[in-house]
């Protein structure tokens, strides 16, 4: 029936691309929920051939739209296609669950994760432009499936237009056609309902079969319930049909005046839904939960596997093909929460639904097994947002706040932020902008902001939250200081408010100090940021008093192994090592961080790498370049693999690492580490973030090591440039790059530049005859977004 399928890895085409091929996958890669192969499957030999002749000869990109009624076969058709392009060895095959936007962002966004082409930070939007990115540069054969898509102008967004890629859309709107090649998917014949009723049943009555296909109407979903019934009863199609005409629907659901069933299709379901539920006492608790969780699919370990075979031999729930994901059918779904709500017990299923996942949130495990957590999470928010949607709740919307601060824990800002935004909006509108649950929504959002430096956001948020938590709470109770805290720390970090952070920290800390006592976590945060604001003040005697008093505090009130005390450990070991001169205290307790932190935590969780990072600064300040460039080497490995190559944190790394290799007198490889970097910074940073300047520095002087003035002064030009428009008020930030370029620019046989002016230069000759020979002193407060990566 399908010629030459298995052959379908075949790759012909001559058109050149201008881009580079993507790199091709290690192993078969099978991404999404697909479904598994029912009992009693009817092949459907023609539409397939449709299918498989659709796929162009050209290597080029073909979508296929398969279209239906709701309950035809339309994703088994799709899903039966797939089972024979897996067997053919088809490179890629991803199965995308397409109702909502949410739902396809989520699906794209986990390709990209398992082709390695996702950064962490990047939002669900950007990780599903780099897989469509993907797939459109590969000639490899690939497969997408979007199942049960609504949308035509979210699939044609999302569908590449190139590449040796194959697109089927499944949907029951039509409008698809307009665009893509059509695949109509209809009801049974008489011919195909009777075959499969007989290969499901084990009868072979051909009237009877025949008629029962007439009162079902062909209907696949509905001849499969038929169909597990009779099996399951051993009884006739005659013996069914007595069931099916006798049976009094009214009883069970109201009267339908829009959206009606499929004829016969209400009475065959709940039919199925009454036999499993006298066969088995768990299945009416576990039917209806499925009723009002995610339609693409529940984890398995959610439900309660004891009545789940019951229920698949019913036909009313179906297994994905590596058995993780329970799938049912949404006119299955409809039926059962429009049967729960006319009997009364719909309420009661989303508050044991809401209560199954606050139990499932709260069993995630963290520490050293929290980076494997990723994708249980976003199915969690998937099956949060489900039950949401039936009956918004504050229960739901805590879950899902405590999705974001989780997801903040992986280092995903991005979707943390989106979950944040969504909860914020609906407190907004659900319990007023004052509320207290609202104002601590605005804080969260703020804490995002600030973790992903956009300070300005943060700041607005943070000084309208604490106006009115001030009204409401007073200016002493511990969130009014915590806002305060927060929003001086914002301050520190803004070059144009800067001047506001420590009389404000200043005044928390005293606050916290008389409110909630000395040793409280609040109070020795609060001395910690003001610590920090000193520091970066040049006021560094003062702040490393501060920061040794605090670390001993905690020390004693939380214990040396605390998460708090060990950030404590490490901004005083930042303040020996780079504002007080005592580079070996910093590398001892930078030491004594990484320990801990490898030990609790595990060694490639976020935290652990930040300290071993930390740690090769130290051993660089201190001059151990070999050293430093070890702990560099193992940190730029880790986090390329377990945050990505695209990742702030893992650039930083790679810059670290080149700036150590120019003090190692390698400035090749210094070269080579810092330009992959500060095309990485240039592309997602910005080519004018300040981190992305400090690259382009620490390139500069790497090219000026090896010889290449030119190229040297060009960069620091450039630097010069962008410095000045962004830190117009930050002086020892701009002399300091505008100091750097003097030095190569002198020392590089009187090549003149032309960001100095005449007067500048005569003045800087004069004062560099007796100091050329000396290191240009570095500014007594580094640059604002150079503290933000130290902290």
């Amino acid at each position: 029936m399908v010629h030459n399928l298995i052959q379908v890895d075949r790759v012909t085409g001559n058109v050149t691309i201008n881009v580079p091929e993507p790199p091709p996958v290690q192993a078969q890669l099978i991404e999404g929920d697909i479904p598994q192969k029912p009992r009693g499957f009817q092949p459907r030999g023609d539409l397939l051939q449709q299918l498989h002749e659709q796929v162009s000869d050209d290597g080029t990109a073909v979508v296929s739209a398969v279209t239906g009624t709701l309950g035809v076969g339309k994703t088994l058709l799709a899903a039966s296609y797939v089972w024979l392009s897996q067997k053919a060895g088809y490179p890629v095959i991803a199965w995308i669950a397409a109702e909502t936007r949410d739902q396809l962002m989520a699906g794209m966004a986990a390709l990209a994760d398992r082709l390695g082409v996702r950064g962490p930070e990047d939002n669900a939007e950007a990780a599903a432009h780099n897989a469509r990115n993907w797939l459109s540069g590969s000639s490899s054969p690939s497969l997408l499936v979007f199942d049960n898509a609504t949308d035509l102008d979210q699939i044609r967004r999302w569908a590449p237009a190139t590449g040796n890629v194959r697109v089927i859309v499944t949907s029951r709107n039509r409008a698809f056609h307009r665009l893509f090649a059509p695949v109509d998917v209809a009801v049974f014949t008489e011919a195909e309902a009777v075959a499969y009723l007989h290969r499901r049943t084990g009868l072979t009555d051909d009237q009877g079969a025949a008629e029962l296909s007439g009162v079902l109407g062909g209907l696949p979903l509905a001849l499969a319930q038929a169909s597990a019934q009779v099996n399951r009863q051993r009884i006739g199609y005659q013996d069914y049909l007595v069931l099916h005409r006798e049976f009094p629907l009214s009883d069970h659901l109201p009267s339908l005046s829009g959206d009606a069933y499929p004829f016969g299709t209400a009475e065959a379901i709940l039919l199925s839904v009454l036999e499993a539920e006298a066969s088995h006492v768990a299945a009416r608790h576990t039917l209806e939960l499925m009723a009002v969780l995610a339609p693409s699919g529940v984890p398995r370990e959610l439900l309660d596997d004891a009545a789940l075979a019951d229920l698949a031999d019913t036909s009313l729930i179906s297994f994905s093909d590596d058995n993780s994901t329970v799938h049912m059918h949404r006119l299955i779904q409809r039926v059962l929460r429009e049967r729960a709500q006319h009997e009364g017990r719909l309420d009661a299923a989303i508050v044991t639904a809401t209560g199954l996942l606050e139990t499932y949130q709260h069993r995630l495990p963290g520490g050293t097994a929290i980076l494997a957590t990723r994708a249980s999470l976003r199915s969690l928010v998937e099956q949060i947002k489900s039950v949401h949607a039936f009956s918004p709740s504050e229960r739901t919307l805590a879950m899902l706040a405590s999705s974001s601060r989780r997801l903040t824990e992986l280092a995903d800002l991005p979707f943390a932020t989106e979950l944040a935004h969504e909860v914020l909006a609906t407190r907004v509108n659900t319990l007023g902008p004052l509320h207290r649950d609202t104002l601590t929504s605005r804080y969260d959002l703020a804490v995002l902001y600030a973790a992903a430096r956009q300070f300005d956001e943060a700041i607005q948020l943070l000084e309208h939250v604490r106006t009115e938590q001030e009204k409401i709470l007073g200016t002493k109770h511990r969130d009014t200081l915590a806002t305060g805290r927060a929003l001086g720390h914002c301050y520190a970090h803004s070059t144009g408010r800067r001047a506001e952070a420590i009389p404000l920290l200043e005044q928390v800390t005293a606050a916290c100090e008389q409110a909630l006592g000395p040793d409280d976590p609040g109070t020795l945060a609060s001395r910690d940021k003001l610590a920090w604001a000193y520091g970066i003040d040049g006021q560094g005697t003062r702040a490393l008093s501060l920061y040794e008093s605090t670390y001993d505090i905690a020390r004693r009130s939380l214990g040396p192994e605390y998460e708090d005390t060990l950030e404590y450990q490490n901004t005083l070991a930042h303040a020996y090592a780079f504002g007080g001169a005592q580079p070996g205290k910093a590398i001892e307790l930078y030491e004594n961080t990484l320990s801990v932190r490898t030990r609790t935590l595990g060694p490639d969780h976020p935290r652990t790498l930040d300290a071993r990072n930390r740690l090769g600064q130290a051993l660089a300040k201190a001059g151990d370049a070999d050293l430093a460039i070890a702990e560099f080497e193992e940190t730029l490995t880790a986090r390329t693999r377990v945050l990505g190559p695209d990742h702030p944190d893992t650039v930083r790394s790679q810059s670290d690492l080149g700036a150590a290799l120019v003090n190692a007198w390698a400035p090749q490889d210094a070269i080579e580490q810092l330009q992959a970097a500060l095309a990485t910074a240039e592309r997602v940073l910005e080519p004018d973030d300040p981190d992305t300047l400090t690259i382009r520095n620490r390139l500069a002087l790497a090219h000026h090591a090896a010889g290449h003035d030119s190229t040297a002064i060009e960069l620091l030009q450039r630097n010069l440039e962008e410095a000045q428009w962004i830190f117009a008020d930050d002086g020892e930030y701009i002399e300091h790059f505008r100091h750097t370029l003097h030095q190569i620019d002198y020392e590089s046989s009187g090549i003149y530049s032309a960001a100095i002016g005449p007067y500048e230069r005569a003045q800087w000759l004069e004062n560099q005859a007796r100091q050329r020979a000396e290191q240009p002193p570095a500014p007594t407060k580094p640059p604002a977004r150079w503290w933000r990566r130290k902290r």
